[in-house]
Parts: C-alpha cells; sequence; structure tokens
C-alpha cells in the first residue's frame, strides 16, 4: 500500500541571492518594517514595534560578500520568530515571504564542514524545486545557528529603514 507523506507549510524568503524557509509553526507573524524613530535604537540592531524592542537579525550580512545595496523605494518586512532567549526576534526582508506546502521528505541535511560560513553555517537541509523549467534551491535556516552566529548580531541596520 501506498502511503502519502505528510505535507507541510513554511514560509519562504529571499535573503541576497538564496531562498530560506521557516516551518509556519516557527514563524509568530510577517510584519511590513516600521520606520525607524530612533537612529541609537536602530545602531544596536534593535527595533520598537508596538510596545515590544525585537532584535532585528541581518542575515544579508552573513550570505552576502560585501555591501549590500536595497534598491529605493523598495519595502521591508520582519519575519517574527520566538527567541530562545524569550520574546521574539525579527528577520530582515527585502521581498514579501511566500507560503509554500511540501514535504519534509524532500529536504536533504547539509555537510557540516568547518570551517562554514554563509549560507553553510545557518542553513541545515536544503530542497531542490523545479517549475516552469526554473530550478530554486530553498534552504531550511537553523534560526538557533543563525541567531548565534556573529555576524547576525551587525550592529548597523541598512539606512533604507532608518529613514
Amino acid at each position: 500500500m501506498h502511503s502519502e507523506s505528510q505535507l507541510e507549510q513554511f514560509v519562504v524568503f529571499k535573503i541576497a541571492q538564496y531562498h530560506f524557509a521557516l516551518p509556519i509553526r516557527d514563524v509568530l507573524q510577517v510584519v511590513n518594517c516600521p520606520p525607524q524613530t530612533s537612529q541609537d535604537i536602530s545602531q544596536l540592531g534593535l527595533m520598537q514595534l508596538g510596545q515590544h524592542m525585537i532584535r532585528v537579525v541581518d542575515l544579508h550580512s552573513q550570505c552576502h560578500s560585501g555591501t549590500f545595496a536595497v534598491e529605493p523605494g523598495s519595502g521591508s518586512f520582519l519575519v517574527l520568530t520566538p527567541s530562545p532567549q524569550g520574546g521574539c526576534c525579527g528577520i530582515l526582508v527585502y521581498e514579501p515571504p511566500d507560503l509554500m506546502e511540501f514535504s519534509v521528505e524532500m529536504m536533504r541535511s547539509l555537510p557540516r564542514v568547518e570551517p562554514s560560513s554563509g549560507v553553510l553555517r545557518i542553513a541545515s537541509h536544503a530542497a531542490v524545486f523545479s517549475h516552469n523549467q526554473v530550478t530554486t534551491t530553498v534552504f531550511l535556516l537553523d534560526l538557533p545557528q543563525a541567531l548565534a552566529s556573529p555576524a547576525a548580531a551587525s550592529p548597523a541596520l541598512p539606512a533604507q529603514i532608518l529613514s
């Protein structure tokens, strides 16, 4: 008898030229990035969101060599996730995330190499999708590892959200 694999939902977002996924159970909310009112706070990698002060995680610096330029006028979004220390943190993305459904069995474990850098430092698995002759690799974000990375604690947020 054929058993169907169980599908799970993932929030997929683009960082630099890579696509990352988080299980929907690990995403609290996706919100428009509010304009920053205090440059001092944003220099610390923090952002006021309603009544909450959240840590903003810069994954762009971990995935992209050199400086990351944002198109003028482009929107910013925060993918809000629980923080291992309590509260929540926001992953800064510049395109609206997508909701995808696929089987966890499609994910293949990435080899751990030392010293790891870039995507291999913050992703644990990858899946390859083909649609209309376009092949896309989606990396499963290892959130605890991404938050522990020194580059994630980048003190300066991109200038576009400081206006």
